[in-house]
């Protein structure tokens, strides 16, 4: 069969069958790079994510920690001084001083002070 064609064809269809193979090689290469880049960014995306889940978590702990404990603050120094308004007012009591001035003077109701 290979006698059938003169030197020139052979050579001929040689250099189309190497085109034809860089052809399908880029293309193999095109395709594979392609996949590859999207399995990349897909990974590359699930990373992402799991770290900024996990910075978010962290950050929104810190944060609610902060809040947390700036809120019991608060809440324990207006306790403190409630707790030192009753003490106040029970001794000016004590001493005999008139209702209406121990409840201007330590910022408690009559009613307030009449419970002591």
């Amino acid at each position: 069969m290979i006698e059938e064609y003169d030197k020139d064809e052979l050579l001929r269809l040689q250099a189309q069958l190497r085109r034809d193979n860089e052809i399908e090689l880029r293309s193999m290469k095109e395709y594979a790079k392609r996949t590859g880049h999207e399995e990349g960014l897909a990974e590359g995306r699930a990373e992402g994510r799991a770290q900024g889940l996990t910075e978010g978590r962290a950050q929104g702990l810190t944060e609610g920690r902060a809040e947390g404990r700036a809120q019991g603050l608060t809440e324990g120094r207006a306790e403190g001084e409630k707790a030192k308004a009753i003490e106040m007012a029970k001794n000016l009591l004590s001493l005999g001083v008139d209702i209406n001035t121990v409840s201007k003077a330590s910022g408690l109701s009559v009613d307030e002070l009449k419970k002591l």
